[in-house]
């Protein structure tokens, strides 16, 4: 597995717990830019993006790339988040219903096979796990030298997560289709 992330810190904890699950010799850390990493054509079984589409362009442009990096019957699973009320598209912030969504992935070829939706409770569980972890970091890390960011960054979570209960989240998993297949 190859895991991109830009954050050191946040790879070397996602390397700490693949290490503590045994499973560390089976991933391959890249620290990177999202968007500098390239994807090989047909390398992966399955190719991956959990809430950052936005860094290779949106959602659509995320399942291209994803999609070429898979071969034909390899899947690609996108979380991203999308505009509930259709009837706000244009003046919300999300640009993209679920309809939308999935019709995108259909249009590029990827045949919906799973799909998960959030719920206001699943949201509120992760903004609190969020929070518990900038208050841990926070009284562990008391004299580090980004004490003031983490602070600001917690701030603004906090306030997102208001913002957050009016939008919707999805993970969806494509299967990649021939060119020819309906």
């Amino acid at each position: 597995m190859t895991a991109v992330e830009n954050s050191e810190r946040f790879a070397e904890a996602g390397l700490e717990r693949a290490r503590a699950a045994g499973v560390a010799d089976l991933i391959e850390y890249v620290i990177s830019e999202g968007a500098g990493f390239t994807l090989e054509r047909d390398k992966y079984d399955v190719a991956v993006c959990l809430g950052a589409a936005w860094v290779l362009g949106g959602f659509t442009k995320t399942a291209e790339a994803l999609r070429n990096a898979v071969p034909v019957g390899g899947h690609v699973a996108i979380g991203d988040g999308f505009e509930p009320d259709e009837s706000r598209l244009g003046n919300a912030r999300r640009s993209h219903s679920l309809r939308d969504m999935l019709t995108m992935m259909v249009g590029l070829g990827l045949m919906p096979v799973s799909m998960t939706v959030a719920s206001h409770d699943d949201w509120d569980r992760y903004h609190s796990q969020m929070m518990l972890a900038f208050e841990d970091w926070i009284d562990a890390n008391p004299s580090h030298p980004d004490l003031a960011e983490v602070r600001s960054q917690r701030t603004s979570q906090l306030l997102g997560a208001i913002t957050q209960r009016d939008a919707g989240w999805a993970l969806i998993a494509g299967r990649k289709r021939r060119p020819c297949d309906p």
